[in-house]
């Protein structure tokens, strides 16, 4: 057990009012007092009818209380849920936020559209499918409001260290102009942010993503479903069959970024 600091304790009480009633008090109660006793917590949870939004709740507003490791964002990744920031007005902290529906393009559903392949035709731009996270997360960030704080980043880049980021970025003569920040787990490659100076830019890197599948991966997970992510097959499906396909990419699927560099 660990003693909580007073803003962890408000916190925690914050959670209670929201699910209210038995549920609130049984979260409190238990976190208060056994902090990090998963099978507790989740009894709690398991207890309101409303699991699936208690769940993404209680994993939303305990995620600032304890410091999240590579392992989290890869299996809460599994779960339905992307580690993203709180920034603003409010203190900056790393929050696990809940997708469902999920967009997805797979092999067959995947498209480039002709203008796209224009662009590409005409050679202006060297795309890098294994570029370093860094200077592509800096691209990302890099508008007036950003939910990409620096505890985000720091996050990310224990999850780059485990092997399980993928990057890729566009260059015109040596310039960074494009990318595109994911997260690589098994077959399935999840887009996370991405930017561009050129448009033409990036519709050639999110080109290049799309025409990497069936090799290098088997699902492009977009988050949310978009006029641009449509365009290139993008489709919606439930969180819950998302995950099993991400879960029979990791069982039977090639080895991914962390495998590969260990060869």
């Amino acid at each position: 057990m660990r003693a909580l600091s007073w803003e962890q304790h408000q916190r925690l009480r914050d959670i209670g009012r929201g699910l209210g009633g038995h549920v609130g008090r049984a979260v409190v109660g238990v976190l208060t007092k056994l902090l990090g006793a998963p099978r507790l917590a989740a009894w709690a949870v398991e207890s309101t009818r409303d699991r699936r939004a208690a769940v993404a709740y209680v994993t939303e507003e305990l995620t600032p209380l304890a410091p999240v490791t590579a392992s989290d964002v890869v299996a809460q990744y599994v779960r339905g849920f992307v580690l993203m920031g709180r920034g603003g007005d409010a203190q900056p902290e790393p929050v696990f936020r809940y997708v469902s529906p999920r967009a997805i393009i797979d092999v067959d559903t995947a498209h480039v559209p002709k203008r796209v392949r224009t662009y590409q035709r005409r050679g202006e731009y060297v795309v890098d499918m294994d570029a370093p996270l860094s200077p592509v997360i800096a691209g990302c960030a890099d508008r007036s409001r950003t939910w990409i704080v620096a505890p985000v980043v720091e996050a990310w880049s224990r999850v780059e260290d485990a092997g399980y980021v993928r990057n890729l970025a566009a260059y015109r003569d040596g310039e960074l102009v494009a990318g595109i920040w994911g997260i690589e787990v098994g077959r399935t490659f999840g887009i996370v942010s991405m930017f561009h100076h050129e448009s033409g830019a990036g519709a050639v890197v999110m080109a290049t993503l799309v025409d990497a599948l069936g090799d290098e991966w088997d699902v492009i997970d977009c988050g949310s479903l978009t006029a641009n992510f449509a365009r290139y097959g993008a489709h919606e499906m439930g969180t819950d069959e998302f995950s099993a396909l991400v879960l029979a990419g990791v069982r039977g699927g090639r080895p991914g970024s962390a495998e590969r560099d260990a060869r």
